[in-house]
């Protein structure tokens, strides 16, 4: 039967075709995903000329971080047991399903994080999304009040909806703060907070974290928007 086994060639040979330009196509608009990096942080035996990208080669600082702009799937890992004067105030989002992750690394108490005092936050995450931040202790004491003194402060000021913040096992506490019935609610533990033009926030999650001693308010939204 020619004809029969002429046609079945035909319709094999197209077959192939197809599958070959989809295989073609796909391969062309697919872009590789970036490696994801650890980073780690020692305040005791790192440096800040290091590459970061070891617990041998770990940052001393606070700078590096905060000049670095991470990529989805990133950890930042802060040592047990070492403190950081200063607000760490870091760069870029993650993305669905590879969130950048701030955590703990090795034995001893919960890393911490002082504001020293800062008039803003002393961990601040400004226009990002898809961030998880775990296990540090964070504090901001000063001998004076303010208003706009926080422990930890998710901003937004865009037409955009942040999306997955999620906060586990954090301590926060002596965060002077304001304890004026009217301003005092600018300052406290945990804010997130939006400016004019905002959206919304999607996937918000607070888990299995302690908030003391701050004044006026623990846990708050607070802001302005003209959008619902």
């Amino acid at each position: 039967m020619p004809i029969l086994r002429h046609h079945l060639r035909v319709h094999f040979r197209s077959w192939l075709f197809r599958l070959g330009t989809a295989i073609f196509i796909v391969s062309l608009f697919a872009q590789p995903l970036a490696a994801a990096t650890n980073y780690f942080i020692d305040s005791v035996t790192g440096l800040d000329s290091n590459s970061g990208t070891s617990p041998s080669a770990a940052w001393q600082g606070l700078t590096p971080v905060n000049s670095h702009t991470f990529e989805p799937g990133d950890h930042i890992y802060f040592k047990s047991g070492s403190s950081w004067l200063g607000q760490l105030a870091p760069k870029g989002s993650g993305t669905p399903g590879n969130p950048i992750v701030i955590d703990a690394y090795g034995e001893g108490p919960m890393p911490i994080i002082n504001g020293g005092g800062v008039d803003g936050a002393a961990v601040y995450l400004y226009n990002v999304e898809h961030w998880e931040i775990q296990n540090l202790e964070i504090t901001n004491p000063a001998e004076t009040d303010s208003s706009r003194r926080i422990g930890l402060q998710v901003n937004a000021d865009t037409l955009t909806t942040p999306r997955h913040i999620h906060l586990r096992r954090l301590v926060v506490h002596d965060v002077t703060g304001n304890n004026d019935f009217y301003t005092g609610k600018a300052s406290g533990g945990i804010q997130f907070n939006f400016g004019a033009g905002f959206l919304h926030y999607d996937d918000i999650l607070i888990e299995s974290c302690v908030v003391r001693d701050v004044k006026r308010v623990g846990i708050t939204v607070n802001g302005g928007t003209t959008n619902q």
